[in-house]
């Protein structure tokens, strides 16, 4: 079925160029462009009539193709289909194109099929042929094509988006090479700069100045009309019409500004009851500044387009379909953010390094995930931590309450949000796939849509899903949500992460200028003051143990570093990255109070914790903050990485290194810790154990924080006899075992 309006004449049109139309033609050809390299341009589409190629297209949804409306104007439709397909090889013989192709001569392994048959449709938008308006048209595929890296789908832009003059952008398809010359078989492309000189609003115009060269054919639907103008990665426009001769240098070449048309594009893609990738939360709340400091933006040239969840120090979790088929190396990935539209310097930004994906299938948007590489290690912090994942196959049921979040669109035709929004679900299993989790708000409009794709679904403190798809209209009210279930793939998250936990710096230093510093067994070098909690237990001016900053007069650290020693010769430094280089943001405090706790021993480890009232609260600010720490008595999940800090020596030969050091760890099982290789039977369930292959804390890393999550799960205490020992990993006091006598001390009350 045709959708498809033609309105009269509009009552204003521009004078010059309704005389300059008068020798307008279709754009047909790329005259003066070059082959492309093959299969650069995975989203272009051959359309083809008989085996012979007629006109370009744009591969926009595994199901659509974006084309101009001129291209398909006299044809006839019988019983809703056509005679015209995006053929595959291996239905048809060589010398048939496609999506995916390059050489439309050759028999391409590439090319997807995807003919289009009867019981596709067609979609215009009140196409108007006499006066040029509008000349856009969707093609329903008869199935979805399957998505490979040489068949992938193109980016839109965002609704009302502008091209400045002057953006350099490219064209590319197969016309005609010249107004008498053959249509080539090798994609070509163009390289152009948009100009807005004798060109419409609801157009873009491109020039190729000093050269006689353009996106441009003499006959109408005879090469690239209908093919695409990509500028910076994004799809800004069809080829549409140019003035007079081909490649003429005194006129532009007109498009079809893409931009205009993108609500309309997802309206029907919804109104066909196609899965639209979820890119709003509806109906939601404003978040609490950094209330989830696992929450990612990922971004393409400052623009917000999907979000991500931090899974570890480097590696960031997200929806496959928010990065198929872009170059991934224009993303950004920005962390610590919840006002978008404005600085904050709560942000820390990364470039992708590497990409891991788990099968994931665009067109029924199955395993629809995505891990993130880093180019770097994220530094935790209060507004920057790691979010906890649920074990393998550990789902959530139905009637489960659960909350997303994102900065999509607040509405179909609304702008995005500059704040973090939230909204309240509830998992349904009703109308869900098994291979998603699916969420409902009822008795209420409300839910995700465009632009939160790839962000977390927190269930019980838990990331349980991560946004993919809604069916029909956002915030329906009737369709569930669909989510890629986190609790499927959490072993092939691990793995991966395991895979690679040699986290780089955030600034690597040139190494003609790095002076050697000492390393935690192992660990490296901190950035500095990125570690805003951590203290420095001194003795007469020594540095003997670890601490960290969790109250703004109390410091927790370890039992056995202060034991017999007055309280007087006891000080506690903060905001240090060096101990001894001078450092504004350092401050050395006086111990008022040092509380061990009761059931601690010289003749063990357990129970050894320490709290030290300052004599005066800490001067807070961006290098000395508090640390959470864990208030709930539970295990963390073996494997978990989880990070170690101090200024512990950092050889067998008892070196200590000046600047702060740290380290990454893995969470060992307590019954695996307690083999008798290990640490036989000694653990107890206030302790837990951490290694990572010959690294570990030592002498003077006692009393620092063991930090999951952003968490402070544990305390330093002895690590093993011999530090670095694989069969002694190291031990830390669990500090959610203590909260009540942890609170008690810090209200005042008495150790118990």
């Amino acid at each position: 079925m045709t959708q498809s309006h033609r309105p009269s004449h509009p009552a204003l049109a521009l004078v010059l160029l309704a005389t300059l139309l008068g020798g307008a033609a279709w754009a047909s050809e790329i005259v003066g462009g070059r082959a492309a390299k093959p299969h650069s341009r995975p989203y272009m589409a051959s359309l083809q009539m008989l085996s012979a190629h007629f006109c370009g297209g744009t591969l926009i949804h595994p199901s659509f193709v974006l084309t101009a409306a001129h291209c398909l104007q006299n044809m006839k439709w019988v019983d809703g289909g056509s005679n015209i397909s995006t053929l595959d090889p291996s239905d048809h013989g060589p010398g048939e194109g496609g999506i995916g192709a390059h050489n439309l001569r050759t028999d391409e392994a590439s090319n997807s099929s995807v003919c289009h048959s009867p019981g596709s449709d067609v979609f215009s938008n009140n196409y108007d042929p006499e006066g040029f308006h509008n000349d856009i048209l969707l093609l329903q595929l008869d199935r979805p094509a399957n998505l490979t890296a040489q068949v992938t789908v193109a980016q839109l832009p965002e609704q009302g988006q502008q091209l400045p003059h002057g953006t350099q952008c490219l064209a590319m398809g197969w016309g005609r090479l010249g107004t008498m010359a053959p249509l080539p078989h090798i994609l070509q492309e163009l390289n152009v700069t948009v100009v807005t000189f004798l060109c419409r609003p609801e157009n873009v115009c491109t020039f190729v100045p000093r050269r006689k060269a353009a996106s441009a054919l003499s006959t109408a639907g005879a090469g690239d009309s209908g093919g695409p103008l990509i500028c910076d990665g994004v799809l800004q426009a069809v080829d549409s019409f140019l003035i007079r001769e081909c490649a003429n240098r005194q006129y532009p070449d007109f498009f079809t500004r893409v931009s205009l048309y993108v609500d309309w594009i997802q309206s029907v893609l919804r109104s066909v009851g196609g899965s639209v990738l979820a890119s709003e939360i509806v109906g939601g709340r404003q978040a609490r500044p950094h209330a989830w400091p696992f929450m990612v933006s990922l971004q393409q040239r400052g623009s917000h387009f999907c979000g991500g969840t931090l899974v570890a120090p480097n590696f960031v979790m997200s929806a496959a379909h928010c990065v198929n088929g872009m170059n991934f190396q224009a993303v950004q990935v920005v962390l610590g953010a919840h006002n978008l539209g404005r600085p904050e310097p709560t942000r820390q930004l990364f470039s992708i390094q590497r990409i891991f994906e788990n099968g994931f299938d665009a067109q029924r948007l199955v395993n629809d995930i995505v891990l993130l590489q880093l180019n770097g290690s994220a530094t935790i912090n209060a507004n920057v931590q790691v979010a906890r994942l649920p074990e393998q196959g550990q789902g959530v049921g139905n009637g489960v309450r659960c909350l997303a979040m994102g900065w999509g669109r607040l509405g179909t035709n609304r702008p995005p949000p500059r704040v973090l929004q939230q909204l309240n679900v509830t998992v349904v299993t009703s109308l869900c796939r098994p291979t998603n989790v699916c969420t409902l708000v009822p008795r209420r409009r409300a839910g995700i849509c465009f632009g939160d794709s790839g962000g977390p679904l927190v269930c019980n403190g838990l990331i349980h899903g991560i946004d993919s798809f809604i069916r029909g209209s956002c915030g329906s009210g009737f369709f569930p949500d669909a989510f890629a279930p986190v609790a499927q793939f959490a072993d092939w998250i691990n793995s991966i992460i395991r895979q690679h936990d040699d986290h780089p710096r955030l600034h690597p230093r040139d190494p003609a200028t790095a002076q050697p510093r000492g390393r935690i067994l192992g660990g490296r070098e901190a950035q500095s003051h990125q570690r805003p909690y951590m203290a420095s237990v001194q003795v007469n001016g020594t540095h003997v143990c670890g601490g960290f900053l969790v109250a703004e007069q109390w410091v927790l650290s370890a039992a056995h570093c202060l034991e017999d020693v007055p309280n007087e010769t006891v000080k506690v430094l903060l905001g240090a990255h060096s101990l001894s280089q001078p450092e504004p943001s350092k401050h050395l405090y006086d111990v008022l109070r040092a509380v061990p706790h009761p059931d601690s021993r010289p003749d063990t480890i357990d129970h050894d914790l320490l709290l030290l009232q300052l004599s005066e609260n800490a001067t807070l600010g961006p290098e000395v903050k508090p640390l959470p720490w864990q208030h709930e008595d539970r295990e963390v999940a073996a494997g978990t990485l989880c990070d170690v800090a101090g200024w512990g020596i950092v050889s067998h030969t008892g070196r200590r290194p000046d600047r702060l050091q740290y380290l990454l760890l893995r969470v060992m099982d307590r019954a695996t810790c307690n083999l008798r290789k290990y640490h036989d039977g000694t653990i107890t369930e206030r302790m837990m154990c951490a290694e990572s292959n010959r690294k570990d804390t030592c002498k003077g890393d006692s009393g620092g924080p063991l930090v999951c999550n952003g968490v402070a799960e544990g305390v330093v205490t002895s690590g093993s006899r011999v530090c670095g020992n694989p069969k002694k990993p190291g031990i830390y006091t669990r500090v959610g075992s203590y909260r009540a006598w942890i609170e008690s001390i810090m209200d005042g009350g008495v150790a118990s």
